[in-house]
């Protein structure tokens, strides 16, 4: 919104009608900041849920909804590093830490049960 209120004040101090560029920039930069953060919330996962040798990873976009349409895959392959682990289910390569993932050691069992 920032750059919104500074475009207007300029066109102000020009002497120029502002109305027209406060409503389309507030449009613009609201359509903006919606879509930044349906994008964070959608890449951010907080939850992963293992059903009979399958993984889903559930963004908090996904874990906000009443009834989430979960992908159930399988863990293709899973490396440990010092950090935590990477893992591939599915076609997404996820890397767990540690600091995000408090009970990593019991994740990184159950997904190499879900490995073919």
């Amino acid at each position: 919104m920032a750059p919104v209120l500074l475009a207007c004040l300029m066109t102000m101090l020009l002497g120029r009608p502002v109305l027209e560029l406060a409503l389309w920039g507030t449009g613009v930069a609201l359509a903006g900041s919606m879509s930044w953060t349906w994008f964070q919330l959608n890449k951010r996962i907080v939850e992963i849920r293992f059903q009979e040798g399958r993984v889903a990873m559930v963004s908090a976009w996904k874990s906000a909804q009443s009834t989430p349409r979960l992908a159930w895959e399988r863990a293709l392959d899973l490396r440990i590093n010092e950090n935590g682990a990477r893992a591939i289910i599915g076609h997404t390569t996820y890397d767990l830490t540690h600091a995000d993932w408090s009970r990593l050691d019991e994740i990184v069992a159950h997904l190499r049960a879900t490995q073919p």
